[in-house]
């Protein structure tokens, strides 16, 4: 079993198995007393469900403060959630009845880097489409609970999905961009002396550089968008930091190299464009880490058949 859970849109990364899973199941029955004899019973159907679930939080995987915060304004909203385990066992939908904690270790300014979080849930019945946005996230678009779950979440995975391959797609054509220019720039460095020549390389590099700008203009457009589509999925938020990031390093090296060829030699201009790419280098690097987590988010996901046979 993967060590993930997730209720509603609250993701959690487990340092093991779940500590406790206590799960509650009880029969309703009315009793009626008669003359003489035992009572007699009369089936009521199923009470609702108790879940209490036990789990660790580490600042290593995940803002500890964050998610406890969220548990907490999950019981005040008396929201029902959805609670799912291993990325696809769907649970059902629960409301937050009770939430301890235990912190096991702070920071020297008293912030807490681990807790053991105990939560009781009860199950909810009733029409729960509010309240369960968050199961989307750990749904691929073709998983087999999307068959159990309202359309417009298995849409939502989806269109998470297809956002965060964008992003990584552009993110590789980026990186090989930063990578030729770099080469070139080394050309350029070569060619000193060659005033002329190093302006007509110059010039490939600020072609090179202007047919980047599309797609990566476009995905930073997208933030607040992707923003919202990926809350919670690990290396996102670092992401589009430094896809931000990396197109101002890039705009930046544009601009001068532009300005640099309409002039007879090299001067400032070219040491600055330099160190705007290699700023642009070391972001890429950023890039490529955070690409790679959401990679590993998309895969799992995609993997329908992960825990089917367990």
């Amino acid at each position: 079993m993967a060590n993930y859970a997730l209720l509603g849109n609250i993701a959690f990364d487990l340092l093991s198995a779940p500590t406790g899973f206590d799960e509650r199941r009880s029969a309703v029955f009315a009793e009626h007393n008669v003359l003489s004899g035992k009572p007699k019973l009369q089936a009521m159907g199923m009470a609702l469900a108790e879940i209490t679930l036990q789990l660790q939080l580490h600042h290593q995987l995940a803002p500890v403060e964050s998610r406890y915060q969220a548990l907490l304004t999950a019981q005040e909203s008396q929201e029902a959630l959805a609670l799912v385990l291993g990325f696809s066992k769907f649970t059902g939908h629960f409301v937050v009845t009770e939430v301890s904690s235990t912190v096991l270790f702070t920071d020297e300014k008293g912030n807490a880097l681990a807790r053991d979080v105990s939560l009781t849930l009860r199950e909810f019945v009733g029409n729960p489409q509010a309240g369960i946005l968050g199961a989307a996230l750990s749904l691929a678009g073709n998983s087999p609970l999307a068959s159990i779950i309202p359309k417009g979440l298995s849409n939502f995975v989806s269109q998470a999905n297809q956002l965060m391959s964008k992003g990584i797609a552009v993110a590789r054509q980026v990186k090989q961009v930063v990578s030729d220019v770099k080469s070139a720039v080394e050309i350029v460095k070569n060619l000193k002396n060659n005033p002329l020549a190093a302006l007509s390389e110059i010039s490939g590099i600020v072609n090179t550089l202007g047919g980047s700008f599309g797609g990566l203009a476009e995905m930073v457009g997208l933030g607040n968008a992707f923003a919202s589509l990926t809350e919670g999925v690990r290396g996102a938020a670092g992401f589009m930091q430094d896809l931000t990031t990396l197109s101002g390093h890039l705009n930046t090296a544009y601009s001068l190299f532009k300005s640099g060829i309409e002039g007879d030699e090299l001067g400032e201009w070219f040491d600055l464009g330099v160190k705007a790419i290699e700023s642009a280098d070391v972001v890429s690097e950023s890039l490529a880490k955070n690409s790679a987590k959401m990679t590993a988010w998309i895969a799992i996901r995609a993997d329908s058949g992960e825990d089917n046979d367990e």
